[in-house]
């Protein structure tokens, strides 16, 4: 007697609903490894762009109030009185930003002596409008029109920068930003760390 060879139907139904479940499995690993991987790459390039800023905000106020002639501050106020224009560093902020949002400052770029009004102007700013941080070039105030986005808001918001004194009369700034994914809901990365500015006083 011949034997017949293959599968059953119930045998062929049984593997393609195995095969089915497994390639489902499957399919369901990679999407979520894709996810996480996304997630990852996002919040690397949060904390990337934060730590780039950090370097540049840190870099720029701690040479607040530098004058290339002299290290006796008094001799910087005393110009800068005799310039009519305000000293080393003012926290201020944009009518539609926090409080301590916006950060004035001036030192000698160009180390002639002198920090100058005329163009190049070395009167610089850091501040926070419509989820970007801003920099200031020439004698803008917190208030003015006239800066430059220094963060692509198509990529990352900044919801949160704020600056304060350490302590009233010492010239170190404690300094938080916090910034957001715009192409990732939820992804966040804060910092908050200190700036010296020896030759800077707050005003």
């Amino acid at each position: 007697m011949l034997r017949r060879n293959g599968f059953t139907l119930v045998e062929l139904m049984l593997s393609v609903a195995i095969g089915a479940a497994f390639l489902t499995s499957a399919i369901t690993f990679m999407l979520t490894l894709g996810h996480s991987m996304y997630q990852i790459q996002q919040q690397l390039i949060l904390e990337s762009e934060l730590r780039l800023l950090t370097q540049t905000l840190t870099l720029q106020l701690s040479r607040a109030g530098y004058v290339a002639s002299s290290h006796d501050t008094s001799t910087l106020v005393n110009q800068l009185a005799l310039n009519g224009t305000l000293a080393n560093i003012h926290v201020g902020h944009h009518p539609n930003a926090p409080q301590h949002s916006c950060v004035l400052f001036a030192y000698d770029k160009n180390k002639d002596g002198a920090i100058s009004l005329a163009s190049p102007s070395e009167h610089f700013g850091f501040r926070l409008n419509n989820k970007a941080l801003e920099f200031r070039v020439a004698g803008k105030s917190c208030e003015a029109s006239g800066w430059h986005d220094i963060t692509d808001t198509r990529k990352t918001y900044v919801s949160a920068f704020e600056i304060k004194p350490k302590q009233a009369g010492q010239p170190a700034w404690v300094v938080t930003l916090t910034l957001q994914s715009a192409q990732q809901a939820g992804l966040t990365s804060s910092r908050t760390f200190l700036i010296s500015a020896t030759n800077a006083h707050p005003f």
